[in-house]
């Protein structure tokens, strides 16, 4: 008896076609080389949870690491709740067992130290981390277990000192003290300048990005020059011992981190529309890409620092990209990342995040799905492999597929293709994202 048939082919035989459809795609998935390599490469991770301090499954990261000393962890968007959370895990391993004790965050210069400050005299960690972190992060349920673990580790033996990269004012301190402590450091080291037109223009910038003023376009050049003068007074070395070499360094690099930032600031937002991304973009990233290099290099010289920040801004060669269909484009962007790696080479080490469906928000906000990842991307061929968080690595892999252009999703959760090691050295898997959530009424921190 033969079975009812669909468009003359009876259901029994497309039946059986299907079936060895099915039975050849899965065994041309499993002989994917690709998928072999994920599998026998990638470091699979027990856990994201920050309270697992059983670190045994992080163990190889350490030779992947290499003499790295600084490690930057990104994000796909600020709204990665997953990632929040793997990005905190992979903090603790890197203070505890491979010393790194710095954690710079993509957050204001000044106002991160004043958040610093407060919490190595006993603040309380969120009250303290609002001083200086945007709130994008502070007001994240999955962020609360870092801000905590500063607090804990502050006045210990080996703390994880906070302090920021970032040219814009993220907190309270800039308009509330940033001036008056500029003021009070140059009246210790070098009194004369109090009465020098450069050190009133220099205040007068300060008053104006906090104020959200800008000067008339054909004065802004007199600001400028004020800036970057003082900069090179603060630095000189002969400034009378009236404070510490640490001090002058600081509050000469704020004085050019201000520089770098007030053009931005005092730039007309209409008037970025219709141009390449590159020049909006790249001015605060050059300054950032200073402030941390001159971290690394100069403040922090021979400590080993981690930097929480945006993919977008921890990248290097961002032209490399490829876009696709999006009217993005990254042609002439030079991210932080890419500042960096030309200051230190490979002791600079950037990892991206990726995920292959979930959804993704910032706290409080709307969220939005992640469509399964297509078929043939790094994402699918993750799930392929079996992988539920693991770490892919980039650098030093002779593999020819690693280095060719494949599809993946680590900005913006689009989908984009690159030779991914030229863009960062590895890449966090995790199989499913949830948004960032608002921080749960009485987590008031410790």
């Amino acid at each position: 008896m033969r079975l009812p048939s669909t468009s003359g082919t009876p259901v029994l035989a497309l039946a059986f076609s299907l079936g060895g459809f099915l039975s050849t795609t899965a065994t041309a998935a499993e002989d994917d080389p690709r998928v072999e390599w994920l599998s026998e490469h990638a470091v699979s991770l027990n856990s994201i949870d920050p309270d697992d301090v059983d670190f045994e499954d992080l163990e190889p990261l350490r030779q992947m690491i290499g003499d790295a000393r600084v490690i930057q962890l990104g994000e796909q968007t600020h709204g990665d709740g997953t990632t929040f959370l793997a990005k905190t895990r992979l903090i603790k391993f890197l203070h505890e067992e491979m010393g790194f004790d710095v954690l710079a965050f993509e957050s204001g210069l000044y106002d991160c130290r004043i958040a610093w400050e407060q919490l190595a005299a006993g603040g309380e960690s969120l009250a303290s981390c609002q001083q200086g972190i945007f709130s994008i992060w502070t007001n994240s349920e999955e962020v609360r277990p870092l801000l905590d673990y500063l607090k804990e580790r502050a006045t210990s033996d080996f703390p994880l000192e906070l302090c920021g990269v970032d040219c814009q004012f993220t907190g309270p301190p800039s308009a509330a003290s940033l001036a008056q402590d500029l003021h009070a450091h140059v009246e210790k080291v070098e009194p004369s300048l109090l009465e020098e037109s450069l050190f009133t223009l220099s205040l007068e910038t300060i008053e104006h990005i906090t104020s959200g003023r800008r000067p008339p376009e054909d004065e802004q050049g007199d600001y400028f020059d004020a800036l970057d003068e003082l900069a090179d007074l603060l630095q000189d070395p002969e400034l009378p011992e009236a404070t510490s070499e640490k001090e002058n360094q600081f509050w000469a690099q704020m004085v050019r981190s201000i520089r770098g930032y007030a053009p931005v600031a005092w730039t007309d937002p209409a008037s970025r529309q219709g141009k390449p991304l590159a020049s909006s973009f790249n001015p605060r990233d050059r300054q950032m890409g200073e402030n941390l290099t001159w971290l690394a290099e100069e403040y922090y010289a021979g400590r080993k620092l981690i930097v929480w920040a945006a993919t977008m801004h921890a990248i290097r060669n961002a032209d490399a990209i490829d876009t696709g269909n999006s009217p993005l484009s990254y042609e002439g962007v030079l991210p932080m990342g890419h500042y960096l790696s030309d200051a230190l080479g490979e002791e600079a080490f950037t990892v991206g995040f990726t995920t292959f469906h979930g959804s993704a928000g910032r706290a409080g906000g709307p969220s939005g799905p992640i469509p399964d990842a297509p078929a043939g991307s790094l994402e699918s061929l993750c799930v392929q492999a079996g992988l539920e968080n693991a770490v892919i690595p980039f650098r030093h892999q002779d593999a020819e597929w690693v280095h060719a252009p494949i599809s993946s999703r680590p900005l913006g959760n689009s989908l984009m293709t690159a030779s991914w090691p030229k863009v960062m050295d590895a890449m966090v898997f995790t199989k499913k994202m949830i948004p960032s959530s608002v921080r749960k009424p009485g987590a008031s921190g410790r």
